[in-house]
């Protein structure tokens, strides 16, 4: 379809947690170790905004961005937390969000589960309780921050021409794990501002072969968002994730998918139908998304995928082992805009004042045209008489034609016979022809 504008290669996230080594115990016992027997599970968030659309200027504080939530219980064996986006992203494209859950109504909105927040002795990471029972929710982790910008020993950044690799590092969870207890979970959200146009590749957007004629156009939006799709990872990807889960695979037991788009964005299909959709509520959100203000009225359609069994082949024993974890995931929404162009309308004014001033230029140099021809005189031809009177010689009153009685006898027949009477001799006495003897002489 003309005036597409697609990344040409729908390409997929993948996210894995290497497992630490098994190390020797240590004979100091004087400090408690942390059970790691229990295998971690985690659930996971994706937040898609999409604040942009098709033939609207892309400004920096309606930059589309995805948030990406990481919930883990009995994280002690984690050695790291390895997430890949098929873009390329720079450091300062990545926001923490830890800080945004010191706000209790944001931290409810956010799990939905009625949640009051407490800081422990050392102010982080924040500790977040349930109301109900006063029970521990989980604890958020507050990533070190340098500048402006998220410190490399917390997260790590290594940028490849397929897509970007992040890292939450050892340091950040060990650092985590002291100050939680046996049940806690931990979690970690953080924020990534997506690159502009066909950068972007979980968007393609496709519009009508004559919308540049059109004063009124429909715009297609394609939004694809993959994780761990084997077909669409690069060979690097799947190398590291088969190293990791030969150790041992942390199982995924649910995913929430968000999309949040604007009201006037009508959704026309998905591979399945969402689970609930809402409103925005712009009072709690606004202040989530920072500067970048919320547009009018917007949408949040959920997805969420809970755990199916996962078949793993375990080749020493020849056996297939079950277990409960979620292996991939897809979402894929087809969005329908209407776009009403400013220029295509500005071009009609000027093609409709063209074409008036074509018009009237045309009009006028025929107008002129006619005018010039009706201003030539007029060639008359004029016969003269046969048997024309001498030169010098007068006609008496007697002389003049007689009028015929007839009035459909026509004057050049009367001059004829006038001509012809004064052409012969009179005899002296004669009365002239026409007239009638008195009698006198």
């Amino acid at each position: 379809m003309a005036g597409s504008e697609s990344n040409g290669c729908v390409q997929s996230m993948a996210i894995w947690f290497p497992i630490k080594q098994e190390k020797p115990t240590s004979v100091d016992h004087t400090v408690q170790e942390k059970p790691t027997s229990v295998d971690p599970t985690v659930d996971l968030h994706f937040n898609l905004w999409r604040m942009t659309h098709p033939g609207k200027r892309i400004k920096e504080k309606h930059q589309d961005f995805l948030d990406v939530g990481i919930m883990i219980s009995n994280p002690y064996s984690l050695h790291s937390i390895c997430f890949f986006l098929p873009m390329i992203i720079g450091r300062d494209n990545i926001k923490d969000l830890g800080p945004k859950f010191a706000d209790p109504r944001l931290a409810t909105a956010i799990f939905n589960e009625k949640l009051a927040v407490t800081n422990d002795s050392s102010g982080k990471p924040i500790i977040l309780a349930k109301e109900s029972d006063n029970s521990i929710y989980c604890r958020v982790i507050n990533l070190p921050i340098s500048g402006n910008d998220i410190e490399e020993s917390a997260m790590e950044i290594e940028k490849k021409i397929d897509g970007t690799q992040i890292t939450i590092t050892e340091n950040t969870l060990e650092e985590a794990c002291k100050v939680i207890d046996k049940d806690h979970k931990l979690y970690i959200r953080f924020r990534i501002y997506l690159p502009e146009g066909k950068k972007n590749t979980f968007v393609s957007s496709h519009r009508p072969n004559d919308w540049w004629f059109a004063s009124g156009f429909d715009v297609i939006e394609c939004l694809d968002v993959r994780l761990n799709e084997a077909r669409n990872l690069p060979d690097r990807i799947l190398q590291k994730k088969a190293v990791t889960e030969s150790q041992k695979t942390v199982k995924i037991k649910r995913l929430d998918f968000l999309l949040v788009a604007g009201v006037t964005a009508d959704f026309i299909g998905g591979h399945r139908t969402f689970h609930k959709c809402r409103l925005l509520e712009k009072g709690i959100w606004e202040n989530y998304i920072d500067e970048r203000k919320l547009l009018t009225g917007m949408v949040i359609y959920h997805w969420k995928e809970p755990s199916s069994p996962l078949k793993l082949l375990m080749p020493k024993l020849q056996t297939v082992s079950t277990i409960e974890g979620l292996e991939d995931f897809n979402a894929f929404v087809k969005l329908r805009l209407r776009f009403s162009g400013k220029l295509t309308k500005l071009l009609y004014v000027l093609l409709a004042l063209l074409i008036g001033a074509t018009g009237g230029v045309v009009g006028n140099a025929l107008w002129e045209t006619f005018k010039e021809q009706m201003q030539k005189p007029a060639l008359i031809t004029t016969v003269a008489p046969t048997n024309a009177a001498p030169s010098g010689k007068h006609r008496t009153s007697d002389d003049r034609p007689t009028q015929a009685s007839n009035s459909g006898k026509d004057d050049s027949a009367t001059l004829d016979k006038s001509d012809s009477a004064e052409a012969q001799p009179m005899e002296r006495g004669t009365a002239p022809t026409g007239s009638k003897a008195d009698g006198r002489t």
